[in-house]
């Protein structure tokens, strides 16, 4: 591949820039504090931008439920029983709600429906203070910037993708917490990411989905992307848990997938297939963008220069890999203009059942043809 797989020239993008699995940070809200209609104190929500006072259980235009680190009276945990007392002002509020649609239909048109926005909101509130059936809970953090990758290139054509990775519950000092990640980009440049993700960043970066979700995306050739919402597993994903992930074509469709062959936990997107893609090779590159077919961790933190990871194994299935890169980087992820906080790749790697060790800026791995292993550092 001559100069492009140069250690210093593979120019891994901080996908997070560009909305990478859905959380991208280029659109972060203003951290600072704004002060509401009544002078006191407020906060943004990290999801929809929404006003927040202090300790509130959720947000009343989003629905999104708050976890306050530090506060005196957390909210309850998300499958929590109904509190009866709080249903039945729900109740109440609902009777309101069709009262104040009959009058702002023949009375009081400008006041009734002002009040009608504002006690539905107060409504979705109060549901979503003692219901698991609204938007997951947020555990609010310092901000997440600092994008870590470790990865593995595979220097081979696929007609599908699958491996195995054992689910590791680990966080770092402010919650945060890791995806595994399978990679796979076309013939044609369409790059596809699925995996599982544990205490993954919001949207904003000022927080985090606490426990396991599943993550997929597909990015264009031209990079562009439509990042997806949070979406849960079908069941339980417990730590230790191995489970497949896989990538492959199904008649007009990519599939991305993920199973846990624990406890039968599953969760899958599918996305259109381009007429052009039919299988899946090692590197594609467009302008400064470069995606990759293999593996990676990648973990976000608020602090630069984080090396404490604990091992995660991803096994291959089918035939075993060839040849292949290890590469370990670090991105400031909204800012498109810096050089990475580090970055170094290995060697071109001919691959056999041997572990071969890579390590940089206090970061480990090792690669052999059935199985890619990050951490313990």
């Amino acid at each position: 591949m001559g100069a492009s797989w140069s250690c210093f020239e593979l120019k891994i993008v901080p996908i997070a820039d560009r909305g990478r699995l859905g959380f991208s940070l280029r659109d972060r809200p203003d951290p600072s504090k704004v002060r509401n209609r009544l002078g006191t104190s407020a906060l943004k929500c990290p999801i929809c931008n929404g006003e927040v006072q202090q300790y509130a259980p959720s947000c009343r235009y989003c629905g999104t439920r708050f976890a306050w680190p530090g506060s005196p009276a957390q909210p309850p945990l998300p499958h929590e029983p109904h509190n009866e007392k709080r249903v039945a002002t729900a109740v109440l509020l609902l009777a309101l709600l069709a009262l104040s649609g009959f009058f702002s239909a023949y009375v009081l048109v400008p006041i009734v429906n002002t009040f009608f926005r504002d006690a539905r909101s107060i409504y979705r509130s109060i549901v979503c203070s003692s219901s698991s059936s609204c938007n997951p809970t947020v555990v609010l953090a310092p901000t997440a910037t600092y994008d870590q990758q470790v990865f593995m290139i595979f220097r081979q054509t696929f007609s599908s993708l699958s491996v195995n990775v054992t689910a590791v519950e680990q966080s770092d000092s402010n919650g945060y917490g890791p995806s595994y990640l399978l990679n796979g980009v076309t013939n044609d440049g369409y790059w596809y990411q699925v995996g599982l993700s544990w205490n993954w960043p919001v949207a904003s970066g000022k927080g985090y989905f606490p426990g396991w979700s599943f993550a997929r995306e597909v990015f264009t050739p031209s990079g562009s992307t439509n990042p997806p919402r949070f979406q849960s597993f079908s069941g339980t994903v417990n730590d230790g848990d191995v489970v497949l992930l896989s990538i492959y074509f199904s008649g007009r469709d990519v599939v991305m997938s993920a199973y846990d062959y624990d406890t039968g936990a599953r969760a899958s997107q599918s996305s259109a297939r381009d007429s052009g893609s039919s299988y899946f090779q090692s590197f594609y590159s467009v302008g400064n963008m470069e995606f990759f077919t293999g593996l990676m961790t990648e973990w976000y933190h608020s602090k630069a220069g984080e090396t404490r990871m604990d091992r995660v194994a991803y096994s291959v299935n089918g035939n075993p890999i060839s040849s292949g890169r290890v590469c370990v980087d670090e991105h400031v992820a909204h800012d498109f203009t810096s050089p990475p906080v580090y970055s170094g790749c290995s060697a071109e790697l001919g691959l056999d059942s041997r572990p071969q060790p890579f390590s940089f800026h206090g970061l480990n791995a090792y690669a052999s043809s059935m199985e890619f292993v990050t951490g313990p550092s």
